[in-house]
């Protein structure tokens, strides 16, 4: 990976999964305070999840641990256990047989135009329960939405006004505030862009 920008009040973390079928998976997202530190985000995380964001994913993983990175050029990694008292936020709750190349996609979308304003998640593995064919049954997308949408709004409204954004690694790095939600209604599998890796 090449290095990390310096981005201020910037803030990358890694969300550890529990391992499902030999695979780990692991989501990353960025987030911002003048105020706050390592330590007020992991606090903020916990007491913002809201049940249903990650539903559609099988209820054999759940996310483990916050590997939390100030984007400040010296600070190293820092491991949080999230609080077990707000597991269903945390939890895939999905039943049935996890299908493992296939995610529920939630992207990002700011008020600001182009690709480096955008940003989004592959939630997975999605389950036989909510798949057929090409497309998502009984998935009620308005649903994730709205609780992505009050996630972000709980981090705001707390002490240190924690706010989820997008950080563009390109250009000196910019971090922009995410200003709504939107669940892909068809199963999708994150792919690596090899174009931004060939030299």
């Amino acid at each position: 990976m090449p290095h990390l920008p310096v981005i201020a009040d910037c803030f990358r973390v890694s969300f550890i999964w529990s391992p499902i079928s030999g695979a780990h998976p692991v989501n990353v997202m960025h987030f911002s305070s003048a105020t706050g530190d390592k330590d007020s985000l992991a606090a903020a995380l916990d007491s913002s999840w809201k049940n249903g964001m990650v539903g559609v994913v099988s209820s054999g993983t759940s996310i483990i641990r916050y590997d939390i990175l100030p984007l400040d050029g010296i600070s190293a990694t820092t491991s949080y256990t999230p609080d077990p008292a707000n597991t269903e936020g945390e939890d895939g709750q999905a039943g049935g047989a996890p299908i493992m190349s296939l995610a529920l996609c939630v992207a990002f979308r700011t008020d600001e135009r182009g690709p480096r304003k955008r940003g989004r998640i592959y939630l997975g593995p999605v389950t036989e329960s909510f798949v057929t064919g090409p497309v998502f049954n009984d998935v009620d997308f308005g649903a994730i939405e709205t609780q992505w949408t009050a996630f972000n709004v709980a981090l705001v409204g707390t002490g240190d006004a924690w706010l989820h954004g997008v950080a563009s690694y390109k250009s000196g790095g910019v971090f922009t505030g995410i200003s709504s939600y939107r669940a892909d209604t068809y199963p999708a599998m994150q792919q690596r862009r090899l174009t931004t890796t060939r030299a």
